[in-house]
C-alpha cells in the first residue's frame, strides 16, 4: 500500500500542477524573451523562449520553442524534452511541462512569430520577468535496456547555451 502512495504521489503532483494553469492567449516573439536550450547527441538542437508577463494580476508565461537539424532519431523525442521542462520565477517552479509552448518551424530569426501563454495561479509582482529561468533537465532515450535483446542508438540531451533567435 505504501508503495503504491509513493508511486501515485507524483502524479497527484503534476495534476495539481496542471489544474493551476489556464491557457491564456498568445503574444508576438520578441527580443524580451529569455532563451534557452541544448543540444542532443546526434547534433540537434532544441530552442525555448519563454517571458513572464502580467495577465489580469496574475502572472502568465508565454513561450515558443523550435529545433534544428532534427534527425530521424530524435524526431519523436522532442516532445520528452519539452514536457520535462520548466520555468521559474524567482527561483521558485511556477510552471512544470512546457507543451503549451507553440512549436515553430526552425528559422534563423524568429521575431515576430507566435508563443502561446497560459496563466497560473501565481500573482504578478514587480521584477517576474528579469528573473525568469528556463530549465531543460538532461535525459537520455535507447541503448540496451534489461528487457531489449538489442543495443540501440543511445540518445543524450544536454542543457547548455544556444544563441538567441531573436535578434
Amino acid at each position: 500500500m505504501i508503495h503504491l502512495c509513493l508511486r501515485t504521489l507524483p502524479v497527484l503532483a503534476c495534476l495539481a500542477c496542471a489544474q493551476g494553469e489556464m491557457r491564456s492567449g498568445a503574444v508576438a516573439l520578441d527580443q524580451s524573451f529569455t532563451t534557452a536550450g541544448g543540444s542532443w547527441s546526434d547534433g540537434a538542437v532544441i530552442w525555448v523562449m519563454a517571458k513572464a508577463v502580467e495577465q489580469d494580476g496574475a502572472l502568465a508565461v508565454c513561450g515558443s520553442w523550435t529545433v534544428l537539424e532534427q534527425s530521424v532519431l530524435t524526431l519523436n523525442l522532442h516532445d520528452r524534452i519539452i514536457e520535462g521542462a520548466l520555468v521559474r520565477i524567482d527561483g521558485q517552479t511556477v510552471i512544470q511541462n512546457l507543451r503549451f509552448m507553440k512549436e515553430l518551424t526552425y528559422a534563423p530569426d524568429l521575431l515576430g512569430q507566435q508563443a502561446n501563454c497560459v496563466t497560473t495561479q501565481e500573482p504578478w509582482r514587480a521584477g517576474s520577468a528579469e528573473s525568469l529561468e528556463i530549465r531543460i533537465p538532461r535525459r537520455s532515450f535507447g541503448g540496451r535496456t534489461p528487457l531489449s535483446r538489442s543495443n540501440g542508438p543511445r540518445l543524450t540531451f544536454r542543457e547548455g547555451p544556444v544563441p538567441s533567435l531573436l535578434e
